[in-house]
Formats: structure tokens, C-alpha cells, sequence
């Protein structure tokens, strides 16, 4: 089986990428990803995987027009990589960004056509209209979180079958599991104060639908001087990385931190009691999140503070992961934050235990996946 995986970004801001690429190609797949750029690091598991890359760039560009001329690159390396492999079936990834590119027949031919839907994007009209076209089109439809299923199979009319796999990692894709954590260390090195010893951390994007300004008005009602809150993955020069630098800069409790690429950012999280999960509730894809970080967070033990939206509050419901609150209101986050940091570490190793056991590893549903694709690679064959 030869699969063509296609992303409009680089790979290390997409794991659910890495481990569908590196678990199909466990599976026995010849997979080759084709993206804009990936670090060394996710570029050397995926190889250490038997996993060709096509890589278009080494940097990303900032003009806009060197994005559409990144965009316009990519989709005419695509028709090249597919005319050269003859893949058997192209498998999309983020499928906001590729609403036209399905309407050219030629590029398919006789492949199949997976839609990896890893966002939701009823809320922006456009992407919802060209991501229901990707989907009905597709062959199958892949996504994080059953809720989002439900909504983009109705919506989208599509008949073809659906599959749920959870935004988890691979154990592999997380060496530092038995490693020794730096989270002291980059607190301080980071200005945060000395008599912080237990840490709370926000870890991923630093995006205003993330309640990112919300968290730290809340983490400042609290009294805790050995508490720290560290936010992780911003880029200094943005502007909501700026604000969040200012509404803080009275506090030292407090260390913003830039993005630092996985899994190395992990051993940050490790030496960590609490993790931050928190979306505004703005669109389904915020209200049904499906984040990657909950099981990062989850290996590693740590508590958490949720959103009280439907999904994730039956997650909490069932395996008492953390504490929910209004994402929105910094009171509801501190009065959250206190509930969460006056119980011990066990109960949320021992949950976070639990969650984990009862989630499908993504290794097994992968090698459910195979035969049903190879399978249908016979049957449009003839």
C-alpha cells in the first residue's frame, strides 16, 4: 500500500500527522508525507519510521505573498509527488486549507482519499462550505472526537464511513516520559520567583480563543507564593504574547515561555502539578475540543483545569481528571485553580491512569484501519 500524506504546514505543529504517518507505516504502508517544513527532531522520528518526507521549506515565510506562493508551491509539488508514486491513496491532513484541491480529478485518478478532519470549521462559512465538499468527496473521514463526527457527517451528507482516533501520541513520540524535568530551572531562568516549588502550566499556542488572558487575571487572585504559572509556546514578537508579557510583568509568580519543540517541551510539563486546557466558546470546534494536550498532560500526571463544555465535562465526570470552570471568567478559573491545588498529586496521577488505559492507543487503531483501506484499495482497483 502506497499512501501520499498532504499538509499545508510544518509537520511538528500537527503530532496527530506524526503518529498517522509513523503508525501506517509500521502497519507495512510505504508512506511519503509531503509539507511546508518540519525540526529535526519530528523529522528524524518520522524517518526512523521508514517515512519519506518531501519538505518545500526550511523557514516559514511571513508575507502574505510569500504564503500564497508557498500554498501555490505546494499544490503543484502534490500533482508532481502524485504523478511520480502512484499512490493508492492521498490522505489529507487540516482539510480547511484544501478546498480546491480535491476538484482536480486528475490528481486522484484511481487513489483513494482520506479526509483527516483535524479541525471543526462550522464557524468561519468558507472552510465549513469547501471542508463538507472535501468530505463528501472522501473515500473515509477521520476525526479526533465523536461529537465532531456526528456534526460533519450530518452536515456534510458524506456516506462514507467514519473513524474516531483521539489526537494521542504514540509512547514513542514521548522519550522524556522517564526523563528528568527542567521545569525549575527554566522558571527561573526566566525571571520567575524563587519561591515558587509547585507549577501550573498552560502548554500550545498563544491564541486569543485560548483564554489565555482570562487564566493569568484568574492565577493572580490566588494567594499561593510557591505557586507558579508558566505559559508555554508563544512567539515573543506577537502581539497577544506582548499583552499577556504586560498583564503580568507585576506578578513573578508568573514566566510566559516561547514555543519549544516536542517532545522536549515535555520535560517543562513534567515537573508540573496542573495543566491548563481552556477554549472560549466561540464555535462547535472549541465546544467539542479534541486536544492533543490532554493526554500529554494526562502521561504526565498532572491535574487539570477544563472547560465546562459537553465533552470534556464528561471526560471529568467520569474520570475525575481536574476541575471545570467558565473559561471565560478569571473567577471561575482561580476558584477552579484553588479546588485542583488543595488535593494531593496521586488522585490525578491515579485518574490521568485511568483515562489512559481506557483510550484505544493509536498504534491499535491504525492496525484496525489497514486492512479496511486495503481492502477498499482492491475493490476500486477492480
Amino acid at each position: 500500500m502506497k499512501i501520499l500524506m498532504f499538509f499545508q504546514g510544518r509537520i511538528q505543529h500537527l503530532p496527530p500527522l506524526i503518529t498517522a504517518a509513523a503508525c501506517m507505516a509500521d502497519c507495512g504502508a510505504k508512506v511519503r508525507v509531503l509539507a511546508f517544513g518540519s525540526t529535526e527532531a519530528s523529522a528524524n522520528y518520522l524517518r526512523s519510521h521508514g517515512v519519506e518526507l518531501v519538505l518545500l521549506r526550511n523557514k516559514h515565510p511571513e508575507t502574505f505573498l510569500g504564503k500564497v506562493i508557498l500554498r501555490i508551491e505546494g499544490v503543484l509539488r502534490l500533482i508532481w509527488e502524485t504523478q511520480k508514486l502512484s499512490p493508492d491513496c492521498i490522505w489529507y491532513h487540516q482539510s480547511h486549507f484544501l478546498f480546491w484541491y480535491h476538484l482536480l480529478p486528475f490528481i486522484h485518478k484511481n487513489a483513494l482519499m482520506i479526509a483527516h478532519s483535524h479541525e471543526l470549521d462550522s464557524h468561519i462559512w468558507i472552510r465549513w462550505l469547501f471542508q463538507k465538499a472535501l468530505v463528501r468527496r472522501a473515500d473515509m473521514v477521520i476525526t479526533p472526537e465523536p461529537n465532531r463526527a456526528w456534526i460533519l457527517q450530518q452536515f456534510s451528507g458524506s456516506t462514507a464511513p467514519f473513524v474516531v482516533i483521539p489526537n494521542r501520541s504514540s509512547d514513542d513520540m514521548i522519550p522524556v516520559a522517564d526523563g528528568t524535568p527542567c521545569t525549575e530551572k527554566v522558571f527561573r531562568e526566566h525571571g520567575g520567583a524563587t519561591e515558587c516549588s509547585r507549577f501550573l502550566i498552560y502548554q500550545g499556542g498563544f491564541m486569543p480563543s485560548r483564554c489565555l488572558k482570562e487564566t493569568v487575571l484568574g492565577f493572580k487572585q490566588l494567594l499561593f507564593k510557591d505557586v507558579g504559572l508558566i505559559l508555554m509556546g508563544g512567539e515573543p514578537d506577537s502581539q497577544i504574547f506582548k499583552e499577556l508579557a504586560e498583564i503580568s510583568s507585576d506578578d513573578s509568580r508568573i514566566v510566559l515561555l516561547p514555543y519549544i519543540p516536542p517532545p522536549k517541551h515535555l520535560l517543562v510539563t513534567k515537573g508540573c502539578i496542573g495543566g491548563i486546557l481552556l477554549y472560549e466558546p466561540a464555535s462547535l470546534n472549541s465546544v467539542y475540543c479534541a486536544p492533543n494536550k490532554i493526554y500529554e498532560y494526562a502521561t504526565m500526571g498532572l491535574g487539570m483545569i477544563l472547560p465546562e463544555f459537553p465533552g470534556i465535562s464528561s471526560l471529568n465526570k467520569e474520570f475525575g481528571l481536574g476541575v471545570v470552570c467558565n473559561p471565560t471568567n478569571p473567577d471561575s478559573i482561580a476558584q477552579a485553580m484553588r479546588e485542583m491545588l488543595s488535593e494531593t498529586s496521586e488522585k490525578y496521577q491515579n485518574a490521568a491512569k485511568r483515562f489512559l488505559e481506557s483510550t484505544s492507543d493509536p498504534e491499535k487503531s491504525y492496525q484496525d484501519i489497514y486492512p479496511k483501506l486495503d481492502k477498499m484499495i482492491r475493490n476500486k482497483k477492480g
